[in-house]
């Protein structure tokens, strides 16, 4: 009997060393899974987001400005380059300007334009988003801020 009795204890005990080992293997499994299902989140959140940069409204082109005051309407011609803006406004009082100190991240853009008026030089210094078409800034001229909003061409 004892005999038996031996092997089925040797039985039971193989059978409950590999329960254990199954379910530490089946807690790898799910830890895994779960670690790729994280991984997939992470890769698809990533993946939208990129996309969304890379169909930001181009800053590049002419853009034209709503008339204001007595200098009328503006043309502002924008590139990009990387983070750089560089470009030139025209119209309003004065000729044609360089802006100057150019950024764009994202929807975002700021520059300056600096002209000069009666032997003064004055610093506008503009900041905004892009949607689409519409480019909406506020310009500071060191008189208080006034916003004003630019249409693609």
């Amino acid at each position: 009997m004892r005999a038996g009795s031996g092997a089925s204890n040797l039985i039971a005990a193989a059978r409950h060393h590999n329960d254990e080992r199954f379910q530490v293997v089946t807690q790898i499994a799910i830890k895994e899974g779960l670690f790729m299902k994280k991984r997939f989140v992470l890769f698809c959140a990533l993946f939208a987001l990129t996309s969304l940069a890379a169909f930001a409204a181009s800053v590049d082109g002419k853009w034209t400005s709503e008339a204001m005051g007595k200098g009328g309407p503006q043309t502002f011609t924008f590139k990009t380059s990387g983070s750089t803006l560089t470009g030139s406004v025209e119209g309003g009082r004065g000729g044609s300007v360089e802006i100057t100190n150019g950024k764009v991240d994202g929807d975002k853009v700021s520059f300056d334009v600096v002209r000069e008026m009666g032997g003064n030089s004055m610093t506008m210094k503009y900041s905004g988003m892009v949607s689409g078409a519409t480019m909406k800034l506020t310009v500071d001229m060191g008189r208080g801020p006034r916003d004003i909003t630019l249409t693609k061409q």
